[in-house]
């Protein structure tokens, strides 16, 4: 969230069956009054879309195909919303997915993207494996969260790589607020698995975390919160 002109803008890149949009559209549909000065500006994506059983597989995202893809972004595009979120890896909060590998083939993520902007509507993506970064970036994304670029050997990113988020400035939301390395006992099952694959503890996880953020500031890549 930001301010700006005194007025709070939030960014919700995920919710259920709509219900965020639907708030929206009810917020846009009242005017403003002094009893409600800081109504936040709400940028809402709807349900991210997902593979089956994919990661936020419950936020009723789930698609399958071109031709489920195409349903699903144009339903998009008819709520007005105001940026298409697609989960590109699976997820720490998702048991059953993997946050190594993609959940969606190039040509596929291709396809969510130039639909999404045919229509004037930008894409964010989901980003924890690092082939995931790559797709998403061949695609044309135009956001990613967390860019984790995870690999079984650890957060991974190349100079090259770096160089492209520089150059092209596609904003990544890293997510760096994490809770204290005690509080790991009651993480998420796949939280567990993940860090039991890297041979990693919560702390020297969060601490390659750091560094590899440290690397991508220095390079001119650009945050957002």
């Amino acid at each position: 969230a930001h301010l700006a002109a005194g007025v709070t803008t939030v960014r919700d890149l995920g919710d259920r069956r709509f219900v965020v949009v639907n708030r929206r559209d009810e917020q846009h549909a009242r005017p403003l009054t002094t009893a409600r000065p800081w109504t936040p500006t709400i940028l809402a994506a709807g349900p991210p879309l997902t593979t089956p059983r994919g990661h936020c597989h419950y936020l009723g995202g789930e698609v399958s195909g071109p031709v489920e893809i195409e349903a699903a972004v144009q339903e998009r595009i008819d709520r007005e919303v105001d940026v298409v979120k697609v989960m590109a890896s699976g997820g720490m909060a998702t048991t059953g997915t993997d946050v190594m590998m993609p959940q969606f083939s190039l040509a596929e993520m291709r396809l969510i993207v130039d639909l999404a902007h045919s229509a004037g509507i930008a894409v964010t993506a989901h980003a924890h494996a690092l082939p995931a970064v790559e797709i998403a970036l061949a695609a044309g994304v135009d956001g990613l969260e967390h860019c984790s670029c995870l690999t079984p050997q650890g957060p991974r990113v190349s100079d090259e790589l770096l160089a492209v988020l520089a150059e092209r400035q596609v904003p990544i939301g890293a997510a760096l607020m994490a809770p204290p390395p005690e509080s790991f006992e009651h993480a998420p099952p796949n939280i567990k698995k993940v860090m039991a694959q890297l041979g990693m503890t919560p702390e020297t996880m969060l601490e390659s975390r750091r560094s590899m953020v440290g690397r991508m500031h220095a390079a001119g890549v650009r945050f957002v919160g």
